[in-house]
């Protein structure tokens, strides 16, 4: 495909980089829906080496729905920044895109759109700026390690001319087709509860983005309002929202059934065909991604042939970022 050339406004640099800015450049989704969407490009001070600067494209974590509610309108929490500039002190550039509105709302771990936003925001960040290298390096948190493993499996289809140095993931989202799949009317709330949010922002997103699939019919007529009722809203909004809710009561039948099984086990699955080694950090006191969960995302990997491997460290979800020097180090072993 062809990436049309971007419109580029320039913003802010963190503190590391050299110049910082933003692109907006047409991407189709996944189901066909032309969009335009918004990449965040930081270059680090300096010359580029021979060949160009190394690239990182980084995922971000869950922020919401609905289109206000992207990094372009809500700012990057500090510490985020603070990550981002570790990547950007070694010498490597920083692709940040925001991931892709479809018909008005965020296509929420929908994977193959996640790739397309890492991948067609690394092409266009490209196009803008020749000093890129063509070694890149797939990388993020929470949806965002989702969205990473994702993009390094559609490398090869979407940018054959870019070279894949590997995956580094934190905490990244999985396994989450057959948890969400069993939850339904008959499951104890207290046991649901932990699901509810991103299970309904799954369902809400692509009630929108394939309404071939009928996604709102799995839910009883008080579950359907609350799907219209999240769609323009941030997580923090929508996690308080869903609180007054008993999750199953909302539920016609389990999860993994009908269309809304469907959009779990082909878009929100992780792919294990990975063709570049991965990389996983991962807090062992994380509640959101528990460990057990992405070592079984390890297994899968590594049966299917992956080269991968996976660091425990002392931290939670949400504190995962603050442990960058490892990340960091696991990404230097792939990019020299």
């Amino acid at each position: 495909m062809t990436v049309a050339e971007p419109v580029a406004e320039q913003i802010t640099p963190l503190i590391d980089a050299g110049r910082g800015v933003r692109l907006r450049h047409p991407v189709r989704s996944t189901d066909g829906f032309d969009t335009i969407a918004v990449t965040e490009l930081q270059l680090p001070e300096g010359t580029p080496p021979a060949g160009g600067w190394p690239v990182v494209v980084h995922g971000h974590g869950t922020n919401g729905l609905g289109p206000l509610t992207t990094p372009e309108h809500r700012p990057r929490p500090p510490e985020e920044n603070d990550y981002l500039a570790g990547l950007l002190a070694r010498g490597w550039a920083v692709v940040a895109p925001d991931y892709l509105i479809v018909n008005g709302i965020h296509s929420y771990l929908d994977g193959p759109d996640e790739a397309l936003a890492m991948v067609r925001g690394l092409q266009a960040a490209r196009r803008h700026e020749p000093q890129l290298g063509r070694k890149w390096l797939s990388t993020g948190g929470s949806q965002g390690g989702h969205a990473a493993l994702w993009a390094g499996y559609r490398a090869p289809e979407l940018a054959p001319e870019l070279e894949l140095a590997g995956v580094v993931a934190l905490c990244p989202a999985s396994q989450l087709e057959w948890i969400f799949g069993l939850i339904g009317p008959r499951t104890p709330a207290r046991i649901a509860a932990g699901c509810g949010s991103p299970l309904l922002m799954v369902a809400a997103a692509a009630d929108v983005v394939r309404p071939d699939l009928r996604v709102s019919d799995s839910f009883t007529p008080l579950g359907q309002r609350v799907l219209r009722e999240i769609r323009e809203l941030e997580i923090f909004e929508i996690m308080e929202l869903v609180s007054g809710f008993e999750v199953p009561s909302l539920l016609r039948h389990p999860a993994g059934r009908g269309g809304l099984g469907r959009q779990l086990r082909e878009r929100v699955r992780v792919p294990t065909g990975i063709p570049a080694p991965v990389r996983i950090l991962q807090g062992w006191r994380d509640t959101s991604v528990p460990l057990p969960l992405t070592i079984g995302l390890a297994v899968s990997l590594g049966r299917q042939g992956v080269d991968v491997g996976v660091r425990v460290v002392d931290s939670g979800h949400g504190d995962i970022v603050t442990r960058g020097a490892r990340a960091r180090a696991l990404m230097a072993g792939l990019l020299t």
